[in-house]
């Protein structure tokens, strides 16, 4: 499992990267009220890192024997290591989508929201699973703990996505409107000027 860990790691810190960079652009954006920029930087930040993940994912699913080879030969491990490896590949094209949502909620000052997701992977979402899931399917519980946390964790983190971009829409609705409005008040400004001329 170490293995593993090890190898899915180094995309996940690239995803971190990423997340890590969105986090302050979130930030600058929603403190300026700018809810449209806002809302284009969720969108690309959403695309980009799932399309790595989905890339990632396929990779570790299909060369996964070639990949546990690497750090050894024995084929107990080859075995088990290929069966984890594709397992945990399952739920992670939408880790990214989970990485943004917890980036972007910590950038919006959400600490409610960031520290459930805080929490659920790595902590309360895991420990229940490695406790749980053994006694019932013994080592394809150990192997699948973590791929059933990350899943969990993207459905709390789409739950509360969808109530965060309720938020967003709404605001980015009001900046719209009261766009518009100003815009008519300054074309009939301009009208009335020209008018008198």
């Amino acid at each position: 499992m170490g293995i593993v860990k090890r190898v899915i790691s180094l995309a996940l810190f690239a995803i971190f990267g990423f997340s890590q960079g969105f986090q302050p652009v979130a930030g600058y954006n929603y403190g300026a009220d700018r809810y449209d920029r806002l809302w284009e930087s969720i969108k690309f930040s959403i695309k980009v890192s799932t399309t790595f993940t989905i890339l990632a994912s396929a990779t570790f699913i299909i060369f996964s024997p070639t990949i546990i080879s690497w750090f050894s030969k024995d084929p107990a491990v080859l075995e088990i290591g290929g069966r984890a490896l594709r397992a945990y590949s399952v739920p992670f094209p939408l880790l990214g989508f989970q990485l943004i949502y917890f980036s972007l909620f910590q950038s919006m000052g959400k600490a409610l929201p960031a520290g459930i997701l805080s929490i659920s992977r790595q902590g309360l979402l895991l420990i229940s699973a490695i406790l749980i899931l053994p006694n019932f399917i013994g080592l394809e519980g150990v192997i699948l703990a973590q791929p059933i946390a990350d899943g969990l964790t993207i459905l709390l983190t789409g739950a509360l996505a969808w109530m965060i971009n309720r938020e967003i829409k709404g605001k980015l609705r009001i900046q719209n409107h009261q766009q518009d409005h100003n815009d008519t008040r300054l074309k009939t400004k301009n009208s009335l000027t020209q008018a008198r001329t």
